[in-house]
């Protein structure tokens, strides 16, 4: 019972958050609808970007006209977790419909939109989710030990399409967030382009190759030396309120990083910009929500700390049309109310997890030791299942006979009563 009430409970939070996920194109013509599905996000993505929607037999009418002779040379995706459109950003506003397939935390639903594929194919249960064995059950956590989505993503899709030459880069303050908008690590080797920044606490790094460092802690903090921002920083200081360095940190770094990746592209890859290969580059913003939280998004702070980033996206959108020579097709997804989820529910999981035989699919989920094969998990399955039945059927029984009337009337008295013929003695 507790099990159907926390289904109907997950059910009730997707709904209430369909109507928030949205997503805004610029630079490109327009979509010849006001919804899409969650299904063709990646599809109409990848189509934006000038090469094959991931999945051939997607529907296509109402995507966008693109002139083939005219590939744009980058496109720009933003996703914002957490928050809704507040028309703050120019283009078509699309509303995505779905959510059909139960995804409560924002990894989910962004893996879903980038793949095209509901969650319990694509694998991604939540920020973290269990794995379970014959004696012990463990936590697998995203980005972690290899443990990633089980479907590709337009990023990866991009990238086999220029064989790793196109510069295919996912970047956020935050690790899960970041590795969630990146290319596979598989298709990270080989010297191929793809890259997945993040912030460490100390610096930020690449994802697929530790070793190299991206920008350091002080290139962040003297970042907040810039007049401008030490004059807007100051609005908020006036009213009694004021960021705090180590509980916003995620907020200055995604900041930083907006306002500074595009001359890091110029200095670190100034041939792959200047080729004619389509260059991908995804940026999650996690921060605003976070402090959404600490401050409310009435505070001053909110209102300032989005400002700053409208104005650093603004930036970066001027600053990529310079080194492209061309105004660059720009995509805006508002996650909604879809946050983080620690861990997903040991009840709900656990039935996707044996129904989909998701922990068989990956061999690179053995990090624990512990991987599961195909006839464990319907062996499991059958002895769940068959000792459910037959304990309902015994309790069903035991019921009846509790209630049933031993006097006269009861079922045993009449059958066992009934009168005999009398036989012929002939």
């Amino acid at each position: 019972m507790k099990y159907y009430i926390f289904v109907l409970f997950a059910l009730f939070i997707i709904s209430s958050h369909c109507d928030d996920v949205s997503i805004i194109l610029k630079n490109t013509n327009n979509y010849k609808s006001e919804s899409i599905s969650e299904y063709q996000v990646a599809d109409l993505i990848s189509h934006i970007s000038g090469i094959s929607p991931i999945h051939r037999l997607s529907q296509r009418d109402n995507f966008p006209e693109r002139n083939i002779f005219n590939t744009p040379k980058a496109n720009l995706l933003i996703t914002f977790e957490g928050l809704t459109n507040n028309n703050q950003f120019d283009g078509q506003e699309i509303k995505i419909t779905g959510q059909s397939s139960s995804e409560v935390d924002s990894l989910s639903a962004i893996t879903t939109l980038l793949s095209g594929e509901p969650m319990d194919v694509h694998g991604v249960y939540g920020h973290s989710w269990y794995q379970f064995g014959d004696k012990h059950s463990k936590v697998l956590k995203y980005a972690e030990y290899g443990v990633d989505s089980n479907s590709a993503k337009v990023s990866d899709y991009i990238s086999q399409t220029y064989e790793g030459k196109s510069l295919t880069i996912g970047m956020s303050a935050d690790k899960q967030f970041a590795h969630a908008l990146s290319a596979h690590e598989e298709l990270s080797k080989n010297g191929s382009n793809n890259g997945c920044f993040y912030y460490n606490g100390d610096s930020f790094r690449n994802l697929f190759n530790r070793e190299q460092m991206i920008f350091s802690r002080r290139e962040v903090m003297s970042f907040l030396n810039n007049n401008y921002y030490v004059q807007n920083l100051y609005l908020v200081n006036i009213n009694n309120e004021y960021f705090d360095l180590k509980k916003d940190m995620p907020f200055i770094v995604e900041l930083f990083l907006l306002n500074n990746f595009a001359q890091y592209l110029e200095t670190n890859y100034p041939e792959q910009v200047a080729d004619n290969i389509v260059d991908f580059y995804s940026i999650g913003i996690s921060s605003l929500n976070v402090i959404a939280q600490n401050y409310g998004k009435s505070s001053n702070n909110f209102k300032v700390a989005s400002k700053l980033i409208n104005d650093a996206i603004e930036k970066l959108q001027q600053e990529l049309q310079a080194i492209y020579d061309q105004s660059i097709p720009t995509e805006f997804i508002f996650l909604g109310n879809f946050e983080q989820h620690t861990y997903s529910s040991p009840l709900l999981i656990t039935s996707l997890a044996l129904e989909n035989n998701y922990l068989d699919k990956r061999e690179s989920l053995n990090v624990f030791n512990k991987t599961l094969s195909v006839d464990h998990i319907n062996a499991v399955n059958a002895g769940f299942w068959t000792t459910l039945f037959l304990s309902l059927v015994i309790i069903g029984i035991s019921m009846a006979t509790c209630m049933m009337n031993s006097g006269q009337g009861s079922i045993i008295y009449l059958v066992a009563n009934q009168p005999k013929a009398i036989q012929d003695p002939r």
